[in-house]
């Protein structure tokens, strides 16, 4: 993690007649720091078109019984075969692969090096790990107003106004494609206070604030877009710019 930080204080020399002071101040905080995603649940590239070639021969997919009458005899031939008395998928025909489910799998899974290790078991990578750049900025800003009535009655009233915003954090982990999160959060504090000295020994104080803050993280990716790559087939990127292209 790597902070970068900006302060500017402005203030006003107390005013003997009036006794009043003003300060102003105002800080930015850059805040970089790396999103990791490490998994273990990923599935291998060599899979995500339906070919299970690479798994072993008793663990790939069963084939459904209500699928088994769709199949044409050279499917069954090719695409099948029969192990441990169980029929199963070598690999899914083309035809039977549902569009909107290939654009999920091939728009928004991470498509890893063939050559990356998995197991022949499940099909999952064996260790997948991917880093993202993250900035956070934080703007923090002050006024205090402090007023002398007289020498035994003294008021003073702070606003603090904080807003950090940026991208942190994955929309859906382990799955980079849909984006990082977007943060906008704001905090707004406002303290007064009073005091009356009615002697060297008795002082009296009164005190009140509020606070209120917000907080709202959002994916980059609206839902519209999201729909359209799954419809197409496209991935996220190309929506991206059909999106863009369109405004």
């Amino acid at each position: 993690m790597t902070l970068f930080d900006l302060f500017k204080r402005l203030g006003s020399a107390p005013v003997a007649r009036e006794r009043l002071q003003v300060l102003l101040a105002y800080e930015r905080r850059w805040d970089f720091a790396p999103v990791r995603v490490r998994a273990s649940n990923i599935p291998t590239s060599l899979i995500l078109n339906g070919d299970f070639t690479a798994i072993n021969t008793a663990n790939r997919p069963a084939v459904p019984a209500s699928v088994v009458p769709l199949l044409t005899p050279q499917e069954l031939a090719n695409n099948t075969q029969v192990t441990g008395g169980t029929l199963r998928f070598i690999s899914i025909p083309t035809r039977l692969l549902n569009p909107v489910a290939l654009g999920i799998v091939n728009g928004y899974y991470p498509h890893s090096n063939p050559a990356a290790p998995f197991s022949r078991t499940t099909g999952r990578l064996t260790d997948f790990a991917q880093s993202f750049g993250g900035l956070l900025t934080r703007d923090l800003s002050s006024f205090r107003l402090d007023h002398d009535f007289s020498a035994k009655d003294k008021f003073y009233a702070v606003y603090n106004f904080q807003a950090r915003n940026g991208n942190r954090g994955l929309v859906a982990s382990p799955l980079p494609a849909f984006g990082l999160l977007a943060q906008h959060q704001t905090n707004h504090t406002l303290s007064l206070s009073y005091t009356r000295i009615f002697s060297n020994s008795f002082v009296n104080e009164a005190r009140g604030g509020i606070n209120y803050q917000y907080l709202y993280r959002r994916a980059n990716l609206h839902t519209g877009e999201w729909m359209s790559s799954v419809w197409s087939g496209s991935g996220p990127v190309a929506c991206r710019t059909r999106a863009r292209a369109g405004r």
